[in-house]
């Protein structure tokens, strides 16, 4: 069993590309070091403006643990947080049981 947390971001108008561009190139990289299994990421086909992420975790707990080192390490707090939230309007949520996420990899 694994855990996913699906994100759907609504983005500013017009900064999707430059997110996109942001997450390909430092979050992504960066939540693997931090051992967050980044399942799948990108733009959404429904408007111009969401973005969607899913992530994998062991476990509930590990989710916090990882989450938790992700966001309070020096590299999101120094150099990425207001760059990144300056381009979400708001974001939605939902943690999910699942019996593999390697169903979702493409």
């Amino acid at each position: 069993m694994s855990i996913l947390e699906i994100r759907v971001y609504q983005l500013h108008p017009g900064v999707r590309p430059a997110f996109d561009q942001l997450f390909a190139d430092r979050i992504r990289p960066l939540s693997e070091e931090y051992g967050i299994d980044v399942v799948r990421a990108g733009p959404s086909l429904g408007d111009d403006d969401s973005y969607t992420l899913i992530r994998s975790f062991a476990s509930l707990e590990a989710r916090t643990k990882q989450k938790d080192a992700f966001y309070g390490g020096p590299e999101w707090l120094g150099a990425l947080e207001d760059r990144v939230m300056a381009m979400i309007v708001s974001f939605q949520t939902a943690v999910v049981e699942v019996d593999s996420a390697d169903d979702l990899r493409a």
